[in-house]
């Protein structure tokens, strides 16, 4: 079984010379810091929008889901630096133990984030069963490879020699393969929820809605966070492709954190819009001003949210 180097990120081809392990190592927890003051920074400019609007609201999914990886990613990061600078713990049980807690927190959280994301499509599109099983499909798809993934690590990681927890343990090409199969699914789920985005918005300008106060947030939020999040994916197959693990680490933590901050700050923005006449008014697409509909215009004008869902879940 041919040995291949696996960092806290996750299983990649990645070899490094010894003379450059003391770099690398500064350079493996520089993208984790950064990330974490992002994700610190961003809460701390919204946490009077998150008491005012989430802790006095009902509980439901989204808002279960929202405090989840509002709370658990930034906790995650913290836990997973203090793993791999403390000296308390043998060298060997950190070198199993970084890798699994880092795997188990990324897949959570980054599985928590699709769900949130998945919700808020399904919602602008009138709650389409169609949508839902589409999205619903490619998710249960990413959690099974990615939970495949996990066991497959536990069982098989191999503990190489290093003088760094970030470094000291590789696993086999079955797991890489499995790994890669799930950031391709994970690519194509923002692929999807982008293209569904792109065509509801058609439909609302159409419809000549689209400069709604409600879906002018939602469509400035959505549509450019499923762009980013699609580019931060890309920038982490160049990585993975070059064996360049500066940029795979980089991208990997920074994926984590902006999906986090972007879908937590849409969350809220739509939450300070809720209204039942902003919500009714922006998700009905009709046309405005008395248009006549024509079959030209869209077919699909009735298509509405009804009164008992008026509150986006997102």
């Amino acid at each position: 079984m041919r040995r291949q180097w696996l960092s806290t990120m996750v299983s990649v081809h990645y070899h490094i010379a010894p003379e450059l392990a003391p770099l690398n190592s500064r350079l493996g927890e520089t993208p984790p810091v950064a990330a974490l003051v992002v994700l610190t920074y961003d809460h701390a400019l919204t946490l009077n929008e998150e008491i005012r609007l989430i802790w006095g609201a009902s509980w439901n999914l989204a808002k279960v889901l929202f405090l989840f990886i509002r709370y658990v990613t930034p906790a995650a990061m913290v836990i997973l630096l203090a793993t791999e600078t403390q000296t308390t713990i043998s060298f060997e049980i950190t070198c199993r133990l970084d890798p699994m807690f880092f795997l188990a927190t990324y897949g959570l959280t980054e599985g928590a984030t699709s769900l949130l994301v998945l919700l808020r499509v399904h919602a602008i599109w009138g709650r389409e069963q169609k949508v839902l099983i589409t999205m619903g499909s490619a998710l249960a798809m990413i959690m099974t490879f990615f939970t495949i993934t996990y066991v497959e690590v536990g069982m098989t990681i191999i503990d190489v020699p290093g003088e760094d927890p970030i470094y000291c343990y590789g696993v086999n090409d079955f797991v890489t393969k499995f790994v890669f199969t799930s950031f391709v699914l994970t690519l194509a789920f923002d692929v999807i929820a982008l293209v569904l985005m792109l065509l509801r918005a058609v439909m609302h300008h159409r419809a000549r809605q689209i400069r709604e106060p409600l879906l002018q947030r939602f469509y400035a939020y959505g549509v450019g966070y499923s762009a980013g999040l699609i580019l931060l994916r890309v920038f982490l197959f160049i990585g993975d492709a070059r064996l360049d693990l500066v940029v795979f680490k980089i991208a990997m933590h920074f994926v984590r954190c902006l999906s986090v901050t972007l879908t937590t700050r849409m969350y809220l923005s739509i939450r300070s819009m809720r209204t039942y006449q902003d919500w009714a008014a922006a998700t009905d697409v009709k046309p405005r001003g008395g248009a006549e509909v024509t079959g030209d215009s869209t077919e699909m004008s009735v298509i509405s949210i009804s009164r008992r869902h008026c509150v986006p879940p997102v």
